[in-house]
């Protein structure tokens, strides 16, 4: 009995490591396995991104949008994002291009305009066909190259000329170049009608001297509120019109050196459209990027007219008259006097024959001696009259 226990225990032994190694084989193949799964996941996910970074740069993926309704229109034209779009028909016969496809693909790489198409001919929820809308000449539609327009900054659409459109790379670098973020410097009455009077939303910025923008105020505040226009004086070279219902001085900066930023808001006539006032928001705070975009979130996209002010004059800029700062005035030189002509000599007198004779009295030395300004005379001006008599030298003899 002793013997068979020692032989039942061995046994027990023997089954009992033969389970454990059982399952630290199924550990390991089950770590290996979960290993393996790991791998393929990694590569799969490498695999796919790289597949799409390709796919992307080629051109091959494009998400090209049909605009159709009127939120979709709203948006390509007038939110400010930059919108390449091209002019189909409603039959199919011109379809969305190659070209446009592929740059569709480009652009969505950069994340910076989008890519649209409209049937032109259509009449937009506004009434209007895109044409009569945009006031623009109707152009034919060809299978060869792609009607282009591109509407960047708020702009209203602008045809693309067809040699941007000659392939995908130039035309996506194109619609980015046109689609950079611009502070406009503001030089004449012209200037600020562009780019101030014939928008919904100019903020202008106000500095002593030539304005340069941080990085910050481009990249984070202009980018973002494409739909106003953005727009610099120099208060040292140019006058507003605004100065004094608005307390900006001369010299228009806040104690730090940065400039006075406002909003302005043109109002128009309902029948005529012309403008009648402008309604003016000033920036109070801290002109950082934090309380900036804050200030123009609520003016330009909640419409808080809390602290506008409303002004009946339309404004003008004009060049400061005076001596410009740093400049030298220029040095007066004096007008150059003209030489005091002589009285004409008295006329001859006439006698019975026909003969000129002079009488011995008014034969003096005066009469020919040189002509001399006496102190007491008093100075000629030059009035536009006749020429100055020139006096005859000759001696006229009996």
């Amino acid at each position: 009995p002793q013997a068979m226990g020692k032989v039942s225990r061995r046994g027990d032994e023997s089954a009992k490591e033969e389970k454990l190694k059982r399952q630290e084989h199924r550990m390991r193949s089950r770590g290996q396995l979960a290993r393996t799964f790991r791998k393929a996941a990694i590569v799969l996910v490498i695999g796919a991104a790289l597949s799409f970074a390709v796919q992307v740069y080629s051109g091959v993926i494009a998400e090209v949008k049909v605009l159709k309704t009127a939120n979709e229109m709203k948006e390509a034209f007038f939110g400010g994002r930059s919108w390449l779009i091209q002019c189909i028909d409603d039959k199919g016969v011109y379809p969305v291009h190659e070209i446009t496809k592929k740059t569709a693909g480009l652009l969505a790489a950069e994340s910076k305009a989008k890519v649209g198409a409209l049937v032109c001919d259509e009449k937009m929820p506004s009434g209007n066909t895109f044409w009569k809308r945009f006031n623009l000449k109707r152009r034919s539609l060809n299978q060869d190259t792609p009607l282009l327009f591109l509407a960047a900054n708020g702009d209203p659409p602008k045809p693309v000329a067809a040699k941007h459109s000659q392939n995908s790379k130039k035309l996506a670098e194109y619609v980015l170049t046109q689609s950079k973020s611009v502070v406009h410097k503001l030089k004449s009455d012209s200037d600020l009608r562009t780019h101030c009077l014939r928008r919904r939303f100019c903020v202008m910025l106000v500095s002593a001297g030539e304005y340069y923008p941080p990085s910050w105020l481009m990249d984070k505040v202009v980018s973002r509120f494409r739909s106003a226009r953005f727009v610099s004086v120099d208060s040292d070279k140019y006058r507003l019109s605004l100065e004094s219902e608005v307390s900006l001085t001369k010299l228009a900066t806040v104690p730090d050196g940065s400039p006075h930023m406002m909003v302005l808001a043109p109002r128009r006539g309902k029948k005529t459209g012309k403008v009648k006032g402008v309604g003016v928001t000033l920036h109070s705070e801290k002109f950082d990027a934090n309380d900036v975009t804050v200030f123009l979130e609520s003016v330009l996209k909640q419409g808080d007219k809390t602290k506008q002010l409303q002004l009946s004059l339309v404004p003008s800029l004009r060049i400061r008259r005076g001596r410009e700062p740093g400049s030298v005035p220029k040095q007066t030189q004096p007008k150059p006097q003209k030489a005091r002509s002589p009285p004409p000599p008295p006329p001859p007198s006439h006698e019975p024959d026909g003969r000129h004779h002079i009488r011995a009295e008014e034969l003096q030395d005066e009469t020919f001696t040189t002509f001399t300004k006496d102190d007491d005379d008093e100075e000629e001006t030059d009035d536009g009259g006749d020429d100055d008599i020139v006096v005859s030298d000759e001696v006229y003899e009996d």
